[in-house]
């Protein structure tokens, strides 16, 4: 007589990484809240970077304190180094919170 046999299941998961390239011209200026210099980008070039809307982008640097200046256009200019800092913060909140 046969024992019945253990059944397992097994999944398999794939995540697939696409690599987008997009390009933005910066100005290099010191950043006032970096005390160094940094590359600063339009606003309205960094949401296109980020497929999302000017309004989302800043509502993200204002609630995440990145730091930005507005020139004598009032065209507001984003600090590279701090917008990619936040992004990396926000980023491991999420994995802790997973």
């Amino acid at each position: 007589m046969m024992t019945p046999k253990k059944q397992r299941e097994i999944v398999i998961e794939f995540e697939r990484i696409q690599l987008i390239r997009k390009r933005a011209k910066t100005e290099l200026a010191p950043c006032g809240k970096c005390g160094r210099g940094s590359d600063f980008v339009p606003l309205l070039d960094a949401a296109d970077l980020f497929g999302t809307t000017d309004t989302d982008l800043f509502h993200f640097i204002s609630t995440n304190d990145c730091h930005y200046h507005l020139d004598s256009t009032s065209r507001i200019f984003l600090c590279v180094t701090s917008l990619i800092e936040s992004l990396k913060h926000q980023n491991q909140t999420r994995r802790l919170m997973a």
